[in-house]
């Protein structure tokens, strides 16, 4: 399972924004993914760190 930043409609954005106004804070919505975890070569999970490096991001190697 992975985790993601969740697509919020309207309404359940602006529930989450009346909560953060209450108690002052930021709220991040996630949501689960079912996928499988793809098993990489050392080489090939270089390739996909160098990546993450000169992107700034995290990156997650799943099974198509």
């Amino acid at each position: 399972m992975v985790w993601g930043l969740a697509k919020l409609d309207e309404d359940k954005l602006k529930a989450i924004q009346r909560e953060e106004g209450k108690i002052g804070v930021n709220l991040l919505a996630f949501l689960d993914y079912d996928v499988k975890i793809a098993k990489l070569s050392e080489k090939d999970l270089k390739k996909v760190k160098d990546l993450e490096e000169k992107l700034g991001v995290s990156l997650v190697a799943v099974e198509k």
